[in-house]
């Protein structure tokens, strides 16, 4: 079962490779920029105090601010994606534009 998991996301991933890239790229980006963020202006905890909490079931210490940044890399990662998808396009519209004269 688990090959053939493997073989099909693998075949996916030849298929998705770009928007694969773009979605990673978006997600590293949209974090390290409110890690970044949050080093400077503070309030966000570490990774492994919030990873702790969550395995005790203990949500009621994080602060109201981590949710804030939380928030704000969504949104971010959403732009980020949304920018490279249309980039992306107007890339592959400017090629094929290209390709229709150089058959010409």
């Amino acid at each position: 079962m688990i090959a053939v998991f493997g073989i099909v996301l693998g075949v996916l991933s030849f298929i998705w490779f770009d928007y694969i890239v773009i979605v990673c790229t978006s997600i590293l980006g949209g974090y390290l920029l409110i890690r970044g963020i949050s080093l400077v202006a503070g309030g966000y905890p570490n990774e492994f105090t919030v990873y702790e909490r969550i395995k005790a079931n203990d949500l009621s210490g994080v602060p109201g601010t981590f949710y804030a940044y939380l928030a704000g890399m969504v949104i971010l990662i959403a732009i980020g994606i949304f920018i490279q998808i249309r980039i992306k396009r107007r890339a592959k519209k400017s090629t094929a534009e290209y390709d229709y004269y150089k058959k010409v």
